[in-house]
């Protein structure tokens, strides 16, 4: 316990180490005109379904904890300081910060935590994910003298990251009939059959997630320095900066985190890049981010200082790779044998598709992961050269064999005779997945292998994945800000169960790791296993990882503190409530 204790006494002393003293210089005022590239489904950490969505809701709503852009590590945002585990680690010690309140005054407490976590157990709440994520947490427990105080239960071996990132909403806003009060939160998890037709349960997620109620901006009300005043759907939603914010009291502790300086955030819904850089031309974008490399090639020849926009780069969660089904069911096995799978990587220049690409603007990977995620990324294991004459003779010891003379490789397989020719498997979400689809095909046509590319929707590429469809994939991940749950991807019951492990890794071995991994408490015990487990995905290649882009941002010279950080979920490399504008610089009233 006394160690806990140190620890948590050192998150205090970190976070104030990182403050920055605001500067009384930095006036509130102007206006943040934000290129947003979809329309928000909802504005409710509850119901977002895309960190697109959560851009604009983490300005308005906040949660216990938040990730620090600037270097990646769990913070307090609502809470006075990060949650102090017991001695068995069974609950976790939880205290909100004595200035949080809502804007009527009223101040966030323990019920707040509590009742959000219950609406997200509703059953007629549409938020899977969430209820899956939250799944180890056990109860609640207020404290009966100070309801800013109160702890979390878990479940055996669940460690603190499922807490952190719970959102915070008013019980008094949204459950304004107490339906919601009428239960438990053990019910809510252990009697889901029992509740499903549960007339209070129903009326609550009928108010809650009613259409016309998620667009109004009366009814969307969160602890953030922001409220919605204005949602004109597939057009813009504004954002107005609150008066006397509590988070204002605390600017001194961390600027990034609570620094908020312009008066209004209107996040304009543009889905065409060549529409977006003319209204960057025109003046009427101030911010734009995750700009295609090729687009921005385009805005690059535009004269700066005429137009008067800055640039900068922040690296990213996101990653690309190509899979192999190594566990084919029904198919030719075309990938089983490691030495096939080395040889196709060995065949691909991957340095040279990154520069055609991405033009420069990534990173190349030796593993799958980001290489922003110290703890689950390997820096250490080897990239794979481009050697052609390795590939050729990796193939050649596998039994590969052009015997028929006519540039592809042949080999018998059960007593009948194939031809190397696989199917590639991509989505229609991106213009570049088939210019990386050509790049593959025509590299591995150099050693013999012919490619059919099976272009699909998105639904349908995901269907095919799940049923093991395919020989070879291309495909874009992004990880998680927090811990990455290694079983997702890795563990064999999901290629068994239809889950996200579409190439067919693993065995009992492999298995055991992932489950100490997802299960341990000790941060560094937990990364030594990761990276050893990035050590033998590489070494038995189940998958080609390729590169990690950056995220390129513009914004207008009129700002000030135009800093970029690392991209995540809710949060595009910048954070627009950073910036701030002289008087004199300021454009709109």
């Amino acid at each position: 316990m006394r160690l806990t204790i140190t620890i948590s006494i050192l998150w205090v002393f970190f976070f104030e180490l990182i403050a920055q003293s605001p500067d009384v210089s930095k006036p509130i005022g102007d206006t943040v005109y934000i290129r947003h590239p979809e329309d928000p489904i909802a504005i409710n950490p509850i119901l977002v379904v895309d960190d697109i969505d959560k851009i604009v809701t983490n300005q308005v709503f906040q949660y216990l904890t938040i990730v620090n852009p600037d270097r990646m590590q769990r913070v307090p945002w609502l809470l006075k300081r990060m949650p102090i585990a017991s001695r068995d680690s069974s609950y976790y010690l939880c205290e909100l910060r004595e200035e949080a309140s809502w804007d009527n005054g009223l101040p966030i407490t323990a019920e707040d935590v509590l009742f959000t976590l219950k609406a997200i157990y509703n059953p007629f709440i549409p938020c899977t994910y969430l209820k899956e994520f939250f799944s180890g947490i056990e109860d609640v427990v207020i404290d009966k003298k100070d309801k800013k105080k109160f702890k979390i239960y878990v479940a055996q071996d669940i460690g603190e990251n499922i807490i952190y990132p719970i959102p915070v909403m008013p019980r008094h806003f949204y459950d304004r009939q107490n339906d919601m009060a009428k239960f438990t939160l053990q019910q809510l998890k252990k009697e889901k059959d029992k509740l499903k037709n549960d007339p209070f349960l129903k009326n609550f997620a009928t108010f809650f997630t009613d259409s016309t109620n998620i667009h109004n901006p009366s009814l969307i009300y969160g602890s953030g320095a922001y409220r919605v005043v204005k949602w004109i759907p597939n057009d813009e939603v504004v954002l107005e900066r609150k008066v006397n914010w509590w988070g204002d009291k605390l600017k001194k502790y961390s600027e990034l985190i609570f620094g908020a300086y312009p008066k209004r955030l209107i996040y304009k819904t543009v889905k065409e890049m060549s529409v977006t850089i003319t209204m960057l031309k025109l003046g009427d974008l101030d911010l734009i981010y995750n700009i295609p490399a090729k687009e921005f090639t385009d805005i690059e020849k535009l004269d700066s200082n005429y137009y008067h926009y800055r640039t900068r780069k922040a690296n990213t969660l996101a990653y690309s790779y190509l899979g192999f089904n190594i566990k084919p069911e029904n198919r030719i096995p075309y990938f089983d044998d490691i030495n096939v799978r080395r040889a196709v990587s060995y065949a691909l220049p991957v340095d040279s598709m990154m520069k055609f690409i991405l033009k420069g603007y990534g990173v190349r990977i030796s593993a799958p992961g980001s290489p922003t995620k110290e703890i689950s990324y390997n820096p250490n294991l080897p990239l794979y050269a481009y050697d052609i004459k390795k590939a050729k003779q990796l193939l050649k010891d596998a039994g590969w064999q052009d015997t028929d003379n006519d540039a592809i490789l042949d080999k018998v397989v059960n007593g009948k005779k194939i031809d190397f020719v696989i199917s590639l498997l991509i989505n229609n979400l991106s213009p570049d997945n088939r210019k990386i689809a050509y790049l593959v095909t025509r590299s591995l046509g150099y050693v013999g292998i012919g490619v059919t590319v099976e272009e699909k929707t998105l639904s349908e590429y995901i269907k095919a994945l799940q049923n093991h469809e395919f020989d070879m994939y291309l495909a874009e991940n992004i990880e998680d800000a927090d811990f990455q749950d290694p079983e997702l991807f890795w563990h064999t019951k999901n290629w068994e169960n239809k889950g996200a492990n579409y190439t067919g890794f693993g065995n009992g071995s492999t298995d055991a790791f992932i489950e100490t991994i997802k299960n341990g408490k000790n941060l560094n015990k937990a990364k030594f296993l990761y990276h050893a487990l990035m050590s033998i995905i590489h070494e038995q290649q189940p998958c080609i990882p390729l590169w990690s882009p950056q995220n390129i941002i513009v914004a207008s010279d009129r700002f000030q503190n135009f800093k970029a950080y690392t991209e995540f979920g809710g949060f595009p490399g910048i954070n627009p409530a950073n910036l701030w504008t002289p008087v004199e610089k300021q454009k709109y009233k």
